[in-house]
């Protein structure tokens, strides 16, 4: 089937009469649905050279994915993240529906193409778990800081009680 500047549609038939009506008046066969160019589909944003596999993000939509996990690990919302996205993993592509269904209203507030590119990622279960991955990454990382500085501060207390101790002066 093909459609013509003028919307009038050509039909290809088996000779079985296996053509049904589409909802634009054109036929369509049975067994072969009409694509959408972009809607639906993970593979909007991918390059047209094929460097990547259908199922694979590009490198930008990695460092979209790393730093949407660093500002949850920065706003210390790990944990509810964590357990939203694993509670709605089976509800992925649902979910990215509704990012589209919302995304005339965010647009008005956040500009660029981020929003579109997260959910076209959100679409695809293997990498809610890339997110999940890296915020729990970013959390280790967060928390080894978290502990060498309570460390430091630590032996910076000891240091400065012993100091006191030394001096003859009484803890402030």
């Amino acid at each position: 089937m093909s459609i013509d500047a003028g919307r009038r549609c050509h039909l290809s038939s088996d000779g079985a009469g296996s053509n049904r009506t589409g909802p634009s008046g054109c036929f369509l066969e049975i067994g072969k649905r009409p694509s959408v160019r972009g809607f639906g589909s993970a593979s909007v944003n991918r390059p047209a050279d094929g460097q990547t596999g259908p199922g694979e993000p590009t490198p930008e939509d990695l460092d979209l994915l790393e730093w949407i996990a660093t500002a949850i690990v920065s706003r210390r919302m790990t944990v509810p993240a964590i357990l939203f996205l694993e509670s709605t993993r089976p509800l992925s592509f649902l979910g990215s529906q509704f990012l589209y269904f919302l995304e005339p209203i965010v647009r008005s507030v956040i500009k660029g193409d981020q929003y579109r590119r997260v959910a076209v990622l959100m679409e695809d279960r293997a990498n809610v778990e890339r997110l999940l991955l890296a915020i729990e990454a970013r959390e280790a990382e967060s928390g080894e800081r978290e502990r060498l500085a309570k460390q430091a501060r630590r032996q910076r207390a000891t240091e400065e009680a012993a100091r006191r101790s030394i001096r003859g002066e009484r803890k402030p």
